[in-house]
């Protein structure tokens, strides 16, 4: 007996709670041998068998891998990833009673900022906990942290890896806007949205160049209303050998697969973060950009809910008449809600919220009448850009109304003709240049 307590007891081997030694078998003496299979297996049913030990086997988990990132052992911080995904895999009905150890683990070594390797393993296992579907949201849970880091992930400007690195933060926002996007009792994406959407909109912007400098290449506004399910984004994401090393590309398919999965109330917060980066970084002239970033929305949107995507821009256009020197600005946003109205009609024909949209372009051609009127200093120069505006308008109404039915068209035009008389209140006040542009407009009509 004594020989079996020296041997047992007071070396303290089975002082140990079974929980702990099994986590500690999976972790091999060499790191190079990576996880133990057997133990990981005997881990893996431990943990089926009692899953109220779940908690204290994580926690113990995430112990070891902080314990492993402050003696800067990189291997068996890997091992550590490895071990927590594995057994998540396998007791994913029980993940509410571990998962904030191993979002903890998570958040510590995606802090090791300069690491390539370790924030890819970390951004890999996050995708494959954002794949688990759960049967009740944690209205406690908070990814307000991986939002942030994600985002630093795709502003990365190193010298050796910044590719990878944008394409890791991308990887994760896309994770995590598949994890809560479609139910809709999880709203916590959503207010984050201020921080994904000009993440996604700025490492599309080589995409776009990429698109000027290669005119051959299939163009998005060639392929306006051949909308894309999220199945399909999916069975394209997997399928491309491009999108690890192609940031741009991968911001495509994120913004896609974001509209794809929005809802009527949450459209307006994956807009209003676009219109605010355009305008913070000069971004709408030339036109080519906003126009590729507003056929991708209109092509993966739910047809029903393309009109709120013209209001918002209406609403942004109506905010840059308070503004001076704007009208070239004006004019582009002008050309990308032409390209929204002629896909608007093609799939949804003109509905009342068309009509109030309509009215308001009506308005706004009024208010460019007056302001050309008004004008002083640079004649020239400021009529020639409010022409432009007032050009786009018209066309604009004149291209939506081509694609409609034609007994919507005629409702469209007698809608016009009794706004006409407000219209031609400054008619006469007008330059030459202006008129044209009316007699324009009738002929639109007439035709």
């Amino acid at each position: 007996m004594s020989e079996y307590c020296n041997n047992c007891f007071c070396c303290g081997c089975y002082l140990v709670p079974r929980y702990k030694r099994l986590v500690n078998n999976v972790f091999p003496a060499n790191p190079q041998h990576g996880l133990d299979k057997n133990n990981l297996e005997r881990l893996r049913f431990y943990a089926v068998l009692k899953p109220e030990k779940l908690d204290k086997s994580f926690r113990y988990m995430s112990e070891k891998v902080a314990r492993y990132l402050r003696h800067r052992n990189k291997p068996y911080v890997i091992l550590g990833i490895k071990a927590m995904n594995d057994t998540m895999k396998s007791c994913y009905q029980q993940l509410n009673t571990f998962v904030d150890h191993y979002l903890d683990a998570l958040r510590l070594v995606l802090e090791e900022k300069n690491d390539l390797e370790l924030t890819e393993h970390a951004v890999s296992s996050f995708e494959s906990f954002c794949e688990i579907r759960e049967e009740a949201p944690n209205y406690q849970r908070n990814y307000e942290f991986f939002v942030d880091r994600f985002t630093e992930l795709c502003h990365n400007n190193s010298d050796n890896n910044k590719t990878k690195f944008r394409c890791l933060g991308l990887r994760g926002h896309h994770a995590l806007i598949r994890k809560t996007a479609n139910d809709e009792l999880q709203n916590d994406v959503w207010k984050h949205m201020d921080k994904i959407v000009p993440s996604i909109v700025f490492n599309m912007e080589v995409r776009d160049q990429d698109r000027q400098s290669n005119p051959k290449t299939s163009s998005s506004q060639d392929n306006i209303g051949v909308t894309t399910a999220p199945e399909q984004i999916e069975l394209i994401e997997r399928g491309s050998t491009l999108t690890n090393d192609n940031p741009a590309i991968l911001a495509e398919i994120v913004l896609r697969d974001l509209f794809c999965r929005a809802h009527l109330n949450n459209i307006t917060a994956c807009v209003q973060p676009i219109l605010i980066h355009l305008d913070n970084h000069a971004k709408w002239i030339p036109v080519d950009f906003p126009k590729y970033i507003f056929s991708e929305i209109m092509n993966s949107i739910k047809h029903h809910n393309s009109y709120l995507i013209i209001e918002l821009l209406l609403g942004h256009l109506e905010k840059h008449f308070h503004q001076e020197d704007t009208a070239n600005i004006k004019t582009s946003i002008m050309n990308v809600i032409q390209d929204c109205m002629v896909f608007a009609a093609a799939n949804t024909g003109a509905g009342s919220t068309m009509f109030t949209g309509i009215s308001r372009l009506l308005k706004f051609l009024r208010k460019s009448f007056q302001i050309e009127c008004s004008s002083t200093g640079n004649l020239l120069t400021h009529n020639q850009d409010e022409h432009e505006f007032q050009t786009a308008v018209i066309n604009g109404i004149g291209d939506f109304a081509e694609k409609l039915p034609d007994f919507q068209m005629m409702e469209i035009m007698q809608f016009i003709i009794t706004s006409l008389p407000t219209l031609n209140q400054g008619y006469e006040e007008t330059t030459n240049d202006s008129k044209f542009a009316i007699l324009n407009f009738f002929y639109y009509l007439k035709n």
